[in-house]
Protein backbone atom coordinates (compact mmCIF):
# COMPACT_ATOMS: atom_id res chain seq x y z
CA UNK A 1 0.00 0.00 0.00
CA UNK A 2 1.35 3.45 -0.92
CA UNK A 3 2.16 5.82 1.91
CA UNK A 4 0.12 8.96 2.46
CA UNK A 5 1.78 12.37 2.33
CA UNK A 6 2.21 12.47 6.09
CA UNK A 7 2.82 10.04 8.95
CA UNK A 8 0.07 9.53 11.51
CA UNK A 9 -0.25 11.87 14.46
CA UNK A 10 0.59 15.45 15.39
CA UNK A 11 3.29 17.20 13.38
CA UNK A 12 5.88 18.78 15.71
CA UNK A 13 8.38 21.37 14.50
CA UNK A 14 11.91 20.76 15.87
CA UNK A 15 12.36 24.49 16.47
CA UNK A 16 9.32 24.52 18.77
CA UNK A 17 11.08 22.04 21.05
CA UNK A 18 13.64 24.78 21.71
CA UNK A 19 11.74 28.05 21.42
CA UNK A 20 8.27 27.08 22.65
CA UNK A 21 8.16 23.89 24.71
CA UNK A 22 11.21 24.88 26.76
CA UNK A 23 9.75 28.32 27.53
CA UNK A 24 6.06 27.49 28.14
CA UNK A 25 4.38 24.08 28.08
CA UNK A 26 0.95 25.72 28.14
CA UNK A 27 1.61 27.77 24.99
CA UNK A 28 3.09 24.67 23.33
CA UNK A 29 -0.02 22.64 24.21
CA UNK A 30 -2.39 25.36 22.98
CA UNK A 31 -0.58 25.54 19.64
CA UNK A 32 -0.58 21.82 18.95
CA UNK A 33 -3.90 20.80 20.49
CA UNK A 34 -6.04 23.91 19.86
CA UNK A 35 -4.25 25.70 16.99
CA UNK A 36 -3.72 28.80 19.15
CA UNK A 37 -0.26 30.27 18.59
CA UNK A 38 1.64 33.07 20.28
CA UNK A 39 1.73 36.31 18.24
CA UNK A 40 4.65 36.27 15.80
CA UNK A 41 7.39 38.84 16.34
CA UNK A 42 9.35 39.96 13.24
CA UNK A 43 13.01 38.98 13.57
CA UNK A 44 14.30 41.43 10.95
CA UNK A 45 18.03 41.27 10.30
CA UNK A 46 18.39 37.75 11.77
CA UNK A 47 16.49 36.26 8.83
CA UNK A 48 18.60 38.29 6.39
CA UNK A 49 21.87 37.13 7.98
CA UNK A 50 20.63 33.54 7.97
CA UNK A 51 19.67 33.66 4.28
CA UNK A 52 22.95 35.31 3.19
CA UNK A 53 25.02 32.85 5.17
CA UNK A 54 23.28 29.81 3.68
CA UNK A 55 23.71 31.20 0.18
CA UNK A 56 27.43 31.87 0.69
CA UNK A 57 28.24 28.41 2.08
CA UNK A 58 26.49 26.07 -0.37
CA UNK A 59 29.05 23.67 -1.94
CA UNK A 60 31.82 25.20 0.21
CA UNK A 61 34.36 23.12 2.12
CA UNK A 62 33.68 23.01 5.85
CA UNK A 63 37.30 24.05 6.37
CA UNK A 64 36.13 27.59 5.65
CA UNK A 65 34.01 27.83 8.75
CA UNK A 66 34.43 24.74 10.98
CA UNK A 67 37.74 23.62 12.40
CA UNK A 68 37.18 19.95 13.24
CA UNK A 69 39.31 16.81 12.91
CA UNK A 70 38.92 14.64 9.80
CA UNK A 71 36.82 13.62 7.98
CA UNK A 72 36.44 16.71 5.88
CA UNK A 73 33.55 17.55 3.57
CA UNK A 74 31.34 20.25 2.11
CA UNK A 75 27.82 21.61 2.49
CA UNK A 76 25.56 20.01 -0.14
CA UNK A 77 22.11 21.28 0.88
CA UNK A 78 20.55 24.18 2.77
CA UNK A 79 16.99 24.85 3.91
CA UNK A 80 15.45 21.47 3.01
CA UNK A 81 12.54 19.83 4.84
CA UNK A 82 12.98 16.56 6.74
CA UNK A 83 10.15 14.40 8.09
CA UNK A 84 10.36 11.52 10.56
CA UNK A 85 8.30 8.37 10.81
CA UNK A 86 5.55 8.36 13.43
CA UNK A 87 6.53 8.01 17.07
CA UNK A 88 3.89 5.69 18.53
CA UNK A 89 3.28 4.48 22.08
CA UNK A 90 0.31 2.63 23.49
CA UNK A 91 -2.28 4.99 24.97
CA UNK A 92 -0.56 8.13 23.68
CA UNK A 93 -1.17 10.38 20.70
CA UNK A 94 1.10 9.62 17.77
CA UNK A 95 3.45 12.38 16.69
CA UNK A 96 6.15 12.96 14.11
CA UNK A 97 8.86 15.54 13.51
CA UNK A 98 8.96 17.82 10.50
CA UNK A 99 11.04 20.91 9.88
CA UNK A 100 13.66 22.65 7.74
CA UNK A 101 17.26 22.00 8.67
CA UNK A 102 19.75 24.77 7.93
CA UNK A 103 22.52 22.79 6.23
CA UNK A 104 23.65 19.25 5.46
CA UNK A 105 27.34 18.34 5.21
CA UNK A 106 28.59 15.40 3.18
CA UNK A 107 31.86 14.13 4.62
CA UNK A 108 34.60 12.43 2.63
CA UNK A 109 34.02 9.16 4.52
CA UNK A 110 30.40 8.88 3.27
CA UNK A 111 28.73 10.08 6.46
CA UNK A 112 26.78 13.31 6.90
CA UNK A 113 26.57 16.21 9.33
CA UNK A 114 23.79 18.60 10.37
CA UNK A 115 24.45 22.31 10.88
CA UNK A 116 22.04 24.69 12.59
CA UNK A 117 22.79 28.41 12.17
CA UNK A 118 22.14 30.75 15.09
CA UNK A 119 22.30 34.49 14.43
CA UNK A 120 23.28 35.26 18.01
CA UNK A 121 26.38 35.67 20.14
CA UNK A 122 27.89 32.41 21.33
CA UNK A 123 27.78 31.35 24.97
CA UNK A 124 28.28 27.79 26.29
CA UNK A 125 24.88 27.66 28.04
CA UNK A 126 23.08 27.97 24.67
CA UNK A 127 24.11 24.43 23.70
CA UNK A 128 21.74 22.95 26.26
CA UNK A 129 18.97 25.26 25.03
CA UNK A 130 19.27 24.31 21.36
CA UNK A 131 20.26 20.64 21.55
CA UNK A 132 16.71 19.24 21.32
CA UNK A 133 16.16 20.94 17.96
CA UNK A 134 19.30 19.38 16.52
CA UNK A 135 18.54 15.97 18.02
CA UNK A 136 15.09 16.12 16.40
CA UNK A 137 16.70 16.69 12.99
CA UNK A 138 19.07 13.77 13.49
CA UNK A 139 16.22 11.52 14.61
CA UNK A 140 14.31 12.42 11.43
CA UNK A 141 17.36 11.72 9.25
CA UNK A 142 17.92 8.31 10.83
CA UNK A 143 14.20 7.45 11.11
CA UNK A 144 12.73 9.10 7.98
CA UNK A 145 9.11 8.74 6.94
CA UNK A 146 10.33 7.76 3.50
CA UNK A 147 13.50 7.96 1.45
CA UNK A 148 17.14 7.50 2.35
CA UNK A 149 18.43 6.85 5.87
CA UNK A 150 21.40 9.18 6.30
CA UNK A 151 24.30 8.06 8.51
CA UNK A 152 24.83 11.18 10.63
CA UNK A 153 28.27 11.35 12.26
CA UNK A 154 28.30 14.99 13.47
CA UNK A 155 25.88 17.76 14.26
CA UNK A 156 26.43 21.18 15.70
CA UNK A 157 25.54 24.83 16.07
CA UNK A 158 27.20 27.57 14.03
CA UNK A 159 26.82 30.91 15.78
CA UNK A 160 27.03 34.01 13.56
CA UNK A 161 27.22 37.45 15.15
CA UNK A 162 28.23 40.92 13.82
CA UNK A 163 31.63 41.92 15.18
CA UNK A 164 32.03 45.40 13.69
CA UNK A 165 30.56 47.97 11.31
CA UNK A 166 33.08 49.51 8.92
CA UNK A 167 32.86 52.02 6.04
CA UNK A 168 33.50 50.49 2.62
CA UNK A 169 33.69 51.81 -0.96
CA UNK A 170 30.99 53.90 -2.66
CA UNK A 171 29.07 54.66 0.52
CA UNK A 172 28.60 50.99 1.42
CA UNK A 173 29.53 49.38 4.70
CA UNK A 174 31.35 46.20 5.66
CA UNK A 175 29.91 43.99 8.42
CA UNK A 176 32.46 41.43 9.65
CA UNK A 177 30.96 38.57 11.66
CA UNK A 178 32.23 36.32 14.42
CA UNK A 179 31.73 32.61 13.75
CA UNK A 180 31.77 29.93 16.43
CA UNK A 181 31.13 26.19 15.92
CA UNK A 182 30.08 23.95 18.80
CA UNK A 183 29.36 20.26 18.33
CA UNK A 184 26.30 18.66 19.93
CA UNK A 185 26.42 14.99 20.90
CA UNK A 186 23.46 12.84 19.84
CA UNK A 187 21.97 10.45 22.37
CA UNK A 188 18.88 8.75 20.98
CA UNK A 189 17.85 7.29 24.33
CA UNK A 190 18.00 10.75 25.91
CA UNK A 191 16.09 12.27 22.99
CA UNK A 192 13.33 9.65 23.10
CA UNK A 193 12.92 10.19 26.84
CA UNK A 194 12.45 13.89 26.12
CA UNK A 195 10.05 13.42 23.19
CA UNK A 196 8.00 10.95 25.25
CA UNK A 197 7.52 13.72 27.83
CA UNK A 198 6.27 15.98 25.03
CA UNK A 199 4.00 13.19 23.81
CA UNK A 200 2.64 12.68 27.36
CA UNK A 201 1.79 16.39 27.58
CA UNK A 202 -0.09 16.38 24.27
CA UNK A 203 -1.97 13.20 25.22
CA UNK A 204 -3.68 14.93 28.17
CA UNK A 205 -7.10 16.55 27.76
CA UNK A 206 -6.32 19.14 30.42
CA UNK A 207 -4.60 22.41 29.43
CA UNK A 208 -1.41 22.94 31.50
CA UNK A 209 -1.30 25.73 34.06
CA UNK A 210 0.01 29.14 33.05
CA UNK A 211 3.73 29.59 33.38
CA UNK A 212 4.91 32.37 35.69
CA UNK A 213 7.90 32.95 33.39
CA UNK A 214 5.92 33.21 30.15
CA UNK A 215 5.21 36.84 29.11
CA UNK A 216 2.19 35.75 27.03
CA UNK A 217 0.62 33.85 29.92
CA UNK A 218 1.37 36.79 32.22
CA UNK A 219 -0.30 39.22 29.83
CA UNK A 220 -3.45 37.08 29.63
CA UNK A 221 -3.58 36.63 33.42
CA UNK A 222 -3.22 40.32 34.16
CA UNK A 223 -5.66 41.59 31.52
CA UNK A 224 -8.41 38.96 31.40
CA UNK A 225 -10.60 40.74 33.97
CA UNK A 226 -10.04 44.34 32.84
Amino acid sequence: MAKTNNPSGIKISPSDLTYLYASCERCFYLKYKHNLSQPKIPVGINNTLDSLFKKSLINKSINEFIKIPSPQGSIIETGKTIKSASISRSGKLDCYLEGKYDALIQFDDGTYGIVDFKASKYSPDKIETFKWQLMAYQYAFTHPYHGTVYPISKMGLLFIYPADFQPFDNGNYHLPVEIHWDEVQYNEQEFLKFIYEVQDLLSHDRVPARSVDCPYCKFVSETMYL
